[in-house]
């Protein structure tokens, strides 16, 4: 069953550094879904200095994930939850994946 995720570059950014930490997969198929994953999210290559507040609200909108895929980044957000800031992007990801309060 597909997922939809609806995310703003924030978070379009953020989901994609997630995908990065190290050591975060175990499996070479943890790793091609992540790889497909980070695929759909196609994050632009930017300096610090091209990022504005403005484009950071801003979003490409919806990307469907795959059951696979969205338990995968939900594993990823649950592991790696003590590096995440309390901002508007983490609370919406974290949202989305099903995480409550």
């Amino acid at each position: 069953m597909p997922h939809s995720l609806t995310l703003t570059n924030a978070s379009r950014l953020l989901t994609h550094n997630l995908l990065h930490i190290p050591d975060s997969f175990k499996s070479p198929g943890e790793i091609l879904r992540a790889a497909h994953l980070i695929e759909k999210l196609d994050c632009p290559k930017m300096t610090a200095e091209e990022v504005t507040e403005e484009w950071l609200a801003e979003g490409p909108g919806s990307i469907e994930l795959t059951e696979p895929q969205r338990d995968l980044l939900k594993q990823l957000a649950e592991k790696h939850v003590a590096k995440l800031p309390p901002s508007k992007a983490v609370v919406s990801l974290l949202t989305q994946l099903g995480f409550e309060a």
